[in-house]
């Protein structure tokens, strides 16, 4: 099954779409109360945490970084900034909680496809949350013992050995391919899928964390990219029409101006209509008829039915354009 990445991936970007190879994430219920710890059937995750191993770094973002704990199926992202964490939390959970809302009726409409699932995050843990850092501190990594915020989310299990293997063989250099295979970092191994962006031929491969899968590879390999071009579709109208989440970390007004800039300054998860014409047409259709599912769903007016379509001749336009975008003076953040 396809995935969100860690937070609000959603994780398209969190954001943006991290795909495994092949992807594989089981969501589970989610909580957005700060410092609340969620009861789990026979569990009492307070005392686990005291038998849990000492945990290790598989992701570093400038919002925080993520620690599994090994033997769980559960990460922890830790960081400096309350505030940016708590955002990521609840987005997190946002999405989940519109994905699984939606998942039957967008399953019935699309039964050759995969839905999409996004991780849940578990309970938050501020800097005042003096039993939890006493308990769990000394778990995390020399370099990352400063006390901040923390929260745990379901882990995205990385792609096994084999894959690895292969990706280093193809892709990796003669001189590095030895220390790419004993690097302890290269075991948290994820492919992001970028169906946006070609390969130049000047590109240097030393690491299997958040490993860039372009769409000539992804040609090469031959791997079915009208398959994951409609499952990136699908995945971002359940995230604009129904978590109304612009899919790169950023609340917005049904509608508004926000979605064009948060799709082009993303990294380049989604098709485009100057990289592969036919794929940006498919993507198109399927993201339109998954969007009036959901919109249709919540009963919304006729003028705001048209939204999708508009959405996407914005983008359409704005790259035919060839403007120069950037992200940060244009999107707005919640």
């Amino acid at each position: 099954m396809r995935f969100f990445t860690y937070t609000s991936i959603v994780v398209l970007g969190l954001v943006g779409l991290v795909l495994s190879f092949p992807p594989s994430l089981e969501a589970k219920g989610a909580s957005v109360e700060e410092d609340f710890e969620p009861p789990m059937p026979g569990h009492d995750l307070r005392a686990r945490a005291n038998e849990w191993p000492d945990y290790r770094t598989i992701g570093l973002g400038s919002c925080g970084s993520v620690f599994e704990i090994p033997g769980t199926e559960f990460a922890v992202k830790k960081g400096k900034n309350t505030h940016a964490l708590w955002n990521d939390f609840c987005l997190t959970n946002k999405v989940h909680n519109a994905v699984a809302d939606t998942r039957d009726m967008i399953q019935d409409a699309f039964p050759e496809n995969t839905i999409p699932k996004s991780p849940s995050c578990n309970f938050f843990r501020t800097p005042g949350s003096d039993l939890y850092w006493k308990a769990n501190i000394n778990k995390f990594p020399a370099s990352h013992r400063e006390i901040g915020a923390a929260f745990q989310v379901d882990r995205i299990h990385p792609l096994p050995h084999s894959v690895r293997e292969a990706l280093i063989k193809q892709y990796f250099d003669d001189e590095v391919r030895e220390e790419a295979r004993n690097d302890k970092e290269n075991e948290a191994c994820l492919i992001r899928i970028y169906l946006g962006e070609n390969e130049t031929g000047n590109e240097d491969y030393d690491s299997l964390r958040n490993f860039p899968m372009r769409l000539s590879m992804v040609k090469k390999l031959d791997l079915d990219k009208t398959l994951l071009a409609d499952e990136m579709a699908i995945a971002l109208a359940m995230i604009h029409w129904q978590a109304q989440v612009d899919a790169m970390d950023a609340e917005f007004v049904l509608g508004n101006k926000y979605l064009v800039p948060a799709f082009i300054g993303n990294d380049p998860y989604y098709p485009r209509p100057d990289v592969d014409t036919e794929l940006w047409t498919r993507f198109s259709k399927t993201y339109l008829k998954a969007s009036r599912l959901v919109l249709r769903n919540k009963q919304v007016s006729s003028q705001a039915m048209g939204l999708p379509e508009i959405f996407l001749d914005r983008v359409a336009s704005k790259i035919k354009e060839h403007e120069d975008w950037d992200p940060e003076g244009h999107i707005m953040f919640g």
